[in-house]
């Protein structure tokens, strides 16, 4: 299925601008990526020998494509298209639509599961997302949200609270909500409320090392999008600033210090 379908809404975000970098800076290690296929395959196949999955937020294909490698029927959405060349370059056998995830066009309970995998905080109405995906999900069938957490209090997460004093200090933009917790809190809610079973299974732990000098040429390329909302005509001298203070904090930059995270699901069970 390849459809065209104008998503509208000005607080969109398409990730047009970093699909060539994508995979290099979200992947996780082969054997981590591995091991969250492994269990996302033993869940669907829980829910039906030959699961249908709907993936909000498919982009580059990061998990469907080894996921469709298993055997699992993937069907996907996003509002990138340059996201969705390079995944058509890994496979054209993935069904994919370009449509905006509140408003998708997929008939009531068309799949048997969907997932979401670092997209909720993303989109500008979580609950309709949610919802959305739900009616489109059959009975009996699991939402998931697939997490790949920094370890609490560790170094990714200074250096973000870091980059965000100095660009309020010289800018006055202040932090914009967290919207990881917003999302995971909204998807628990609506799942209880629509009577759904939860759990939340952990995949694997694994070290996820911080070094200050990679995370400055990420921040010089922007190629996340919390760095996206940083005004332009002040963005070199607020990313200067910020080297700075990694080193006043660090000293070193190109020190490589411990840090982990944790890859887990968050699995919604519909009555």
């Amino acid at each position: 299925m390849n459809v065209s379908a104008q998503p509208d809404g000005a607080s969109l975000r398409s990730f047009d601008r970093v699909a060539d970098v994508y995979d290099a800076t979200r992947s996780a290690p082969p054997d981590v990526a591995s091991a969250v296929t492994d269990a996302l395959v033993a869940l669907l196949r829980e829910v039906a020998p030959s699961p249908h999955l709907l993936e909000v937020g498919i982009g580059t294909g990061r998990i469907a494509v080894p996921l469709a490698g298993a055997g699992v029927r993937v069907t996907g959405i996003d509002i990138s298209s340059k996201m969705l060349e390079v995944l058509r370059s890994k496979r054209r056998d993935i069904s994919v639509l370009f449509a905006e995830a509140a408003h998708h066009p997929f008939r009531d309970g068309a799949f048997d599961a969907a997932i979401f995998v670092h997209i909720l905080h993303l989109v500008p109405d979580i609950e309709g997302t949610i919802r959305e995906s739900m009616r489109a999900v059959r009975p009996g069938g699991v939402l998931v949200r697939v997490s790949d957490d920094h370890d609490e209090g560790g170094y990714h997460l200074e250096s973000a609270n870091i980059m965000w004093d100095v660009v309020e200090e010289m800018t006055g933009v202040t932090r914009p909500p967290d919207q990881h917790v917003e999302a995971g809190a909204t998807f628990e809610r609506m799942m209880r409320e629509r009577g759904a079973s939860y759990e939340e299974r952990i995949v694997t732990k694994y070290d996820f090392p911080y070094n200050a000098r990679v995370a400055m040429g990420h921040l010089r390329r922007r190629d996340f999008s919390s760095s996206w909302v940083i005004p332009e005509a002040e963005f070199d001298a607020i990313a200067d600033a910020v080297e700075r203070r990694y080193e006043e904090v660090w000293g070193d930059l190109d020190i490589v210090h411990p840090a982990q995270k944790t890859s887990q699901l968050v699995i919604a069970r519909l009555p």
